[in-house]
């Protein structure tokens, strides 16, 4: 409970419900009283008709007597007006602290009973690996073969690649043997173009297939650690996703638990502020009485 709130509070005291009717009886009593005091005069009036010596009495005021109660009723008033706020505030205070409870999330439970709040697993903080990684943890020799490979295959592969420059020279290398002469032009001005292997055929089909192998066995090589690394990877990351999951299971049954123990402690907490009494202050203590026997 707020400071500001606890001195409405006490063991002896009334409720909420029935503070609300003190405080419309005192309302009403209030508006009595303002009554009596509106209809204040300090003159007696008679009136005669200017025929007649006889006069009637038409309007009186106040005596003596009466005047001493004027006092009497403005603290009267006071004093009713004072327990009027004073038992308002006091419902205010009661249903802003009813409230609170209700609108109680976890964070702040767990803030009121001191109790350290889980912290909800975060795959940031595990040591999942990527194949980078892993890679750089290889010796000099082993990265140095893996680069190595890796450029390797790269460039005899772009080179014997359909659109390299080796496959498109053998590629224009066969056609030429079918057609070894081609002609330009018409009449005096034809050209005849007669093409005529420079290197053995035998030997250009050796080569490309003899680079086939050699960007397969380098490829094949590249592969076989790149597998390794990435079944290192794939082990590790499994490790760490298994703890991962685990410890969000234990995160996830803790947080459920607490959830509940919140929301036994609203209850809780709401039955017994549904039970406070409402303290009516000694200065107001016999206006109470006053409007508390008129209520009944």
């Amino acid at each position: 409970m707020k400071e500001k709130n606890k001195v409405f509070f006490g063991e002896n005291g009334i409720t909420s419900t029935s503070a609300n009717h003190i405080a419309n009886i005192a309302k009403e009593y209030v508006q009595q009283l303002q009554n009596e005091n509106a209809a204040i005069g300090f003159l007696d009036c008679k009136v005669s008709l200017i025929t007649s010596q006889e006069s009637k009495d038409v309007a009186y005021g106040i005596k003596p007597d009466a005047l001493t109660k004027i006092p009497e009723n403005l603290q009267r008033i006071t004093k009713a007006n004072s327990l009027i706020a004073w038992l308002r505030e006091a419902i205010k205070a009661k249903e802003a602290e009813m409230e609170n409870v209700s609108s109680l999330d976890i964070k702040d439970y767990l803030k009121a009973e001191q109790i350290d709040c889980p912290t909800c697993p975060e795959k940031k903080n595990y040591g999942f690996v990527e194949f980078d990684d892993i890679l750089a943890t290889l010796s000099i020799k082993e990265r140095e073969e893996y680069y190595a490979l890796e450029t390797k295959s790269a460039v005899i592969g772009k080179f014997i690649h359909p659109d390299g420059s080796f496959s498109q020279a053998r590629k224009e290398l066969q056609e030429k043997m079918l057609r070894p002469t081609t002609v330009q032009g018409v009449g005096q001005n034809a050209m005849i173009y007669e093409y005529v292997p420079s290197v053995d055929a035998k030997v250009i089909e050796d080569m490309f297939f003899s680079l086939q192998n050699e960007h397969r066995s380098a490829q094949a090589s590249l592969n076989a650690i790149k597998f390794r690394v990435q079944q290192e990877v794939d082990e590790i990351n499994q490790r760490e996703n298994n703890k991962l999951s685990m410890d969000t299971e234990v995160y996830n049954n803790n947080y459920q638990k607490l959830q509940i123990d919140c929301n036994a402690y609203k209850e809780k907490t709401r039955t017994e502020l549904s039970k406070l009494k409402i303290v009516i202050p000694n200065s107001l203590t016999d206006i109470f009485e006053i409007l508390n026997k008129t209520g009944k």
